[in-house]
């Protein structure tokens, strides 16, 4: 199991498509955006315990929420100065 943390790396363009933004109008949009960008964040997260979260959190969209900033900050230390 220890191999596998080791192993993780955050998927920078997976996060670019889940960041991208064109062609939102609605609030819809907008909270799917959201709700997508939030999961994609778990997924990428380089902190297995959020990663583990990431299915959950598909489906129960609170937690999704709940974890969105720890998640964001835990991929924005992992982005590039340029980003």
């Amino acid at each position: 199991v220890q191999n596998q943390i080791a192993a993780h790396q955050t998927n920078i363009n997976n996060l670019q498509r889940a960041w991208d933004v064109s062609q939102r109008s609605s609030r819809e949009d907008w909270d799917e955006w959201l709700r997508r960008f939030s999961v994609q964040l778990l997924r990428e997260a380089p902190s297995p315990a959020l990663r583990a979260c990431a299915e959950l959190a598909q489906a129960y969209q609170p937690l999704a929420r709940e974890l969105f900033s720890a998640a964001f900050a835990c991929c924005w230390v992992e982005l590039d100065d340029h980003y």
